[in-house]
């Protein structure tokens, strides 16, 4: 077995992304001599890799093959490794098809929740096959599927609160809550508790209705040395701004993210965030000059311009 890595965005790698549908990085496709693909799938992580890639190489069969051996005989893992390669493609109604036909073959948790995952990562990735009432009715399958584990929950709450977020519909995630928080109480796993308290704060705000208990615990969430690092400080004064809590306080960080952010992307995207609470605060001439010092930054953002345009229409409207 020979690992031959591309750049998928130059020289022969364009070429080889869009015959093998590549559709973000990065992307392993295992194919034979031939080029004709046994598998493939996407992500960071080592397990994850070493997992995938194992099972993988035990199955040498091409794609045409699997579809062929399953249907004549179907099989839950057969179906899984379909899904997996149709969904990695950008292919999700195969994708979701073939997820569906693993958990009606063994309805275990892990494979309810690869018919979700699909979905929901199909309606993320702006398509049209499927609805929020498909994802909802998906997700829920996976809350009820016995034996379903904690980080399997939080997971499913995390994209579901992505997803309303992204449809204007942010008590989407709601009914996702609480049972992700119930089956992870007390762990001792680092990266599930951290994981966590992103729940915790999104139950604060949609199921206690409690804004201060929310920023509490977000503050509380926030990694040791924030205050003086631009990254931290745009991640909390822009949650602050979605959310709509604790705005003078969050106009204040961006402002300090700024004086500390590096010239460039880095200083126009908190210098965006800067803009965006000002304008909330009703601070239209502020609101324009941050955006416009944020177009200066990074001159080739077309966000930036737009932006700016917004902002001039906003202060022209309520000048009006």
């Amino acid at each position: 077995m020979v690992l031959f890595k591309t750049d998928a965005e130059k020289g022969e790698g364009i070429e080889l992304a869009k015959e093998y549908l590549v559709q973000g990085y990065p992307t392993f496709v295992l194919t034979n001599a031939k080029g004709e693909a046994l598998d493939t799938w996407s992500g960071y992580g080592k397990e994850h890799f070493l997992e995938t890639i194992g099972g993988a190489v035990a199955d040498p069969t091409t794609i045409a093959e699997k579809s062929a051996r399953f249907e004549k005989s179907p099989t839950a893992a057969d179906a899984k490794k379909l899904a997996r390669f149709h969904g990695t493609r950008g292919e999700y109604v195969d994708a979701v098809g073939f997820a569906k036909k693993a958990g009606q073959i063994e309805p275990t948790a892990e494979n309810r929740y690869d018919e979700f995952y699909y979905t929901a990562y199909a309606s993320i990735r702006g398509s049209e096959d499927f609805s929020l009432e498909d994802v909802t009715t998906a997700a829920d399958q996976v809350v009820r599927a016995k034996g379903v584990s904690g980080d399997t929950l939080v997971e499913l709450a995390d994209m579901m609160g992505y997803l309303g977020q992204k449809n204007e519909q942010p008590r989407l995630v709601v009914p996702y809550l609480e049972p992700a928080l119930k089956a992870t109480q007390g762990t001792t796993d680092p990266g599930l508790a951290q994981a966590r308290q992103g729940i915790e704060i999104e139950h604060a705000l949609l199921v206690l209705n409690d804004k201060g208990k929310a920023l509490e615990l977000k503050r509380a969430s926030m990694p040791e040395g924030w205050k003086d690092d631009a990254s931290g400080l745009n991640s909390f004064a822009w949650w602050c701004f979605e959310k709509d809590v604790n705005l003078e306080e969050a106009e204040a960080l961006a402002r300090h993210g700024v004086e500390v952010a590096a010239a460039g992307r880095e200083k126009a995207m908190i210098l965006d965030t800067a803009a965006e609470i000002c304008n909330a605060r009703g601070n239209c001439d502020d609101a324009v000059e941050l955006i416009r010092r944020a177009v200066s930054e990074d001159p080739d953002s077309e966000h930036y311009q737009k932006q700016l345009t917004r902002f001039q229409e906003i202060r022209a409207a309520k000048a009006n």
